[in-house]
């Protein structure tokens, strides 16, 4: 890992946001998860068990790509917004 890396952020309420919580824990690193709102709360749990926060954001992902473009787009969005 490159030195200097502060925190994970990953975009996934499924298997690849729970890779991401895990990996930030194993390493010590922070992680930020942003899941849509069909996520289970189970999965939200486990994400919550490896320490990292997690950010529900209003929309479903199931269906079109355009649902998806317009998740991801909400999540830049609120990290700009984080990071001023």
């Amino acid at each position: 890992m490159r030195e200097g890396c502060r925190k994970f952020i990953g975009a996934s309420g499924g298997n690849a946001g729970l890779a991401v919580a895990y990996s930030a824990h194993e390493l010590n690193i922070p992680a930020q998860l942003f899941v849509p709102t069909n996520t289970s709360e189970g999965m939200i749990n486990k994400i919550r068990s490896y320490g990292a926060t997690v950010t529900v954001i209003e929309i479903q992902t199931k269906g079109s790509a355009q649902n998806h473009v317009y998740y991801y787009k909400i999540c830049v969005t609120i990290l700009l917004d984080m990071w001023g």
